[in-house]
């Protein structure tokens, strides 16, 4: 059995908001974004609690929306009104 210590070290813990256009893909379980005006940035999918994308110009590979990811990705539709 797990203390509970162990438990929340395990916990993914961050939120990753793309709210510009971007290129998501997926190398070395690091989930990598490139945008138009900065260079690439990374960051480990094992650490990734949920990835929110709210913007209608990101274009993502199928690797980002495997399953296996563990974590959840919510697409917010900015055109409905």
């Amino acid at each position: 059995m797990t203390c509970l210590a162990e438990y929340i070290q395990q916990m993914t813990d961050r939120i990753v908001e793309i709210a510009r256009p971007a290129e998501l893909s997926v190398r070395l379980d690091q989930l990598v974004i490139v945008t138009e005006v900065a260079s690439p940035v990374s960051t480990p999918l094992a650490e990734l609690g949920v990835l929110l994308i709210a913007h209608p110009r990101v274009t993502l590979t199928q690797a980002v929306l495997s399953p296996s990811n563990a974590c959840s990705i919510v697409v917010l539709d900015t055109a409905i009104r």
